[in-house]
């Protein structure tokens, strides 16, 4: 049985501005744990390659022509998922094909109240490493098994059969991820290869925006240690110069985090740069625990600071941190661990005054990136509730735009554009900040490289620039990763249009000068239909 995964080429707008290629880890651990004899497993990667999708898609389905296709998707992603897998059934009627990831265990119910629409066969919910491996043992056996697959969601008839779920898995039995089964290589960002690794699982918290614990449940899960320090071997043997350790958590457990970054250190992996994401309280007042990563070669830590008031801490279940995260982001930079700052905008109660507030804390706080997000009612979660309550959602249902940037709520002071508009403003100044006034860590270390580096920096700050001026426009109507390369068939399709348009009224003036009426045959238009399609199947 050959098997054919694929991870979504959406990303978050922001990603861009970092050339952050990341692969997806997902359907690499899936991939490693498919314990089946004479099964070939796949994955393509699109992120690696978000442009001209279509044709990679359908290279890839014909040159491996896999009996199951397998598809990861959050829920921003889940159109594009939609759209692969209407694409791969037309290439093959006869292909099985999977949902799994986020949105599918979060909406399993809708995705199934869809019925003979939905292009998908089954949906894996939660953990998929072993529902993935007994549905592929059920489709080799004709299907008979299907109701004994704990978290599966399956066709029957028009309709899906919801399984019960399944429990969670024991982290130790867990093989590791197969990085070699991918099909595209790594790309490389600004500051070389980049891979991810997880340590553990899950996260004991109850920030209300959170939808780790429809995945994992309210638990964590510890990866041995000799297990991770083999992962991240593999993945340099790979080519990985940067590690990112995507656990939800990993400072819940910070005696352990002390171990692992000795681990590192023992094991001679330092000659990889490490970046991982950790709670205010975790690092504040753990300063051996900072030395150690330093020492680990840690150069980026992201830190959820959420928000700057009491008020919004409470309405989003954060408790009283801010204290801590300043403490945290001083501690970070005084061992030369540079911050990446979370932020969340867009809540009820927030003035345009807010919102401006984040990057002046950016400013004073040294802070080297700022991610500011924006309020999103992610399916199923209390925040989506919370902001339901409040009546401040402008887009309940339109998943594609849940992408952390996309306004998709006002706020009782703010329309939705007021929002965008601030927030982009807000992103204007820290680039401005950064590029012209080298007011940023990154940019003076790029700076005090050679002449050359230098004048590659400044003239390629100006695509930034532009991306942030048209974040306004990108985040109130649509936004996809790959959505700027569009922009010249569109100027290209407009002016097409305006010389059609001027082209017939022209025409239809001649005519009613010459024959006094303009019931003659029409003048062709210049462009054949042949460019539209063209221009329409490069668009997609």
């Amino acid at each position: 049985m050959r098997v054919l995964l694929i991870s979504m080429p959406d990303t978050m707008y922001l990603f861009r501005w970092g050339q952050v290629h990341m692969p997806n880890l997902a359907i690499s651990s899936m991939a490693g744990n498919v314990r089946r004899p004479g099964c070939d497993v796949k994955l393509l990667d699109l992120v690696l390659h978000p442009y001209g999708v279509r044709r990679v898609v359908k290279e890839a389905i014909q040159d491996f022509r896999p009996d199951v296709l397998g598809l990861s998707a959050m829920s921003f992603q889940y159109q594009s998922a939609c759209r692969i897998a209407q694409l791969a059934r037309s290439l093959d009627p006869s292909l099985r094909i999977v949902l799994g990831g986020y949105h599918a265990t979060l909406a399993a119910e809708e995705i199934g109240r869809e019925g003979s629409l939905s292009p998908f066969d089954f949906v894996v919910r939660g953990e998929g490493e072993a529902t993935l491996s007994e549905l592929l043992g059920a489709i080799d056996g004709g299907g008979e098994a299907y109701q004994r697959v704990s978290g599966l969601s399956y066709r029957c008839g028009g309709e899906f059969v919801h399984n019960p779920e399944r429990e969670l898995l024991d982290v130790a039995q867990i093989a590791l991820p197969d990085r070699s089964a991918r099909l595209l290589h790594h790309r490389a960002g600004l500051n070389g290869f980049i891979d991810s690794v997880e340590t553990s699982r899950g996260c004991t918290l109850t920030c209300s925006f959170c939808s780790i614990r429809h995945m994992y449940g309210q638990s964590f899960r510890r990866f041995p240690i000799d297990r991770v320090i083999e992962d991240i071997r593999r993945a340099r043997a790979l080519g990985a110069r940067r590690i990112f350790l995507s656990d939800d958590n990993i400072t819940l457990d910070v005696d352990r985090f002390k171990q692992l970054c000795r681990a590192i250190v023992d094991s001679g992996l330092t000659d990889i740069r490490y970046s991982t994401q950790v709670s205010s309280v975790g690092i504040a007042d753990n300063t051996e625990l900072v030395v150690l990563m330093r020492e680990a070669n840690f150069t980026i830590a992201f830190i959820g600071i959420e928000g700057l008031n009491e008020e919004n801490l409470r309405f989003m279940k954060k408790g009283r941190i801010l204290n801590h995260s300043i403490r945290a982001v001083d501690l970070l930079l005084s061992h030369g661990i540079q911050v990446a700052g979370g932020f969340i905008t867009g809540l009820p109660e927030d003035r345009p005054a807010d919102v401006r507030r984040v990057f002046q804390f950016v400013r004073q706080h040294k802070i080297a990136i700022p991610i500011a997000w924006c309020s999103t009612p992610y399916p199923k979660t209390v925040f989506r509730e919370d902001l339901l309550k409040a009546g401040v959602v402008v887009n309940r249902d339109n998943y594609y735009r849940y992408n952390g940037w996309c306004t998709n709520v006002r706020t009782h002071y703010m329309t939705r554009w007021r929002l965008s508009f601030e927030r982009s403003l807000g992103y204007f100044t820290f680039l401005w900040r950064a590029a012209v006034l080298g007011d940023n860590y990154y940019v003076r270390k790029m700076m005090r490289e050679d002449y050359f580096r230098t004048l590659y920096y400044r003239i390629t700050s100006i695509y930034p620039f532009l991306l942030c001026l048209t974040g306004t426009w990108q985040s109130i109507h649509s936004t996809t990763f790959y959505g700027w390369r569009d922009w010249p068939l569109a100027v290209g399709d407009a002016f097409r249009r305006w010389r059609v348009r001027r082209s017939t009224r022209l025409s239809q003036r001649l005519r009613e000068a010459t024959w006094g009426c303009a019931q003659c045959p029409p003048t062709p238009g210049p462009v054949s239909r042949g460019n539209d399609e063209r221009a329409g199947a490069a668009s997609e």
